[in-house]
């Protein structure tokens, strides 16, 4: 048989100490994971003077025509495009 001990302060403060490490290790991960994507990933801001800056959700179809020449930017369309090899 089995007999469970009482938890000690000292096991709770490791295993406090050990959920914190742990809880800020996957947060530095996270932030890390962020810049990275941000760097890389290509994404298309919405110029508005009314509003200031809003991210567009991703519609290539939208801002792209097919000419016969290829893919085009459609013209007049007041957006910024970060990250992108065309812009």
């Amino acid at each position: 048989m089995c007999i469970l001990k009482k938890p000690t302060s000292l096991r709770l403060k490791k295993v406090a100490i050990f959920l914190a490490i742990n809880t800020v290790i996957a947060f530095l991960l996270l932030v890390a994971a962020e810049l990275y994507l941000r760097r890389t990933s290509t994404y298309i801001i919405k110029q508005n003077s009314e509003k200031g800056i809003a991210i567009v959700p991703r519609s290539p179809h939208l801002l792209m025509k097919q000419t016969p020449n290829g893919r085009r930017f459609v013209p007049d369309t007041h957006v910024i495009i970060k990250n992108h090899y065309l812009s």
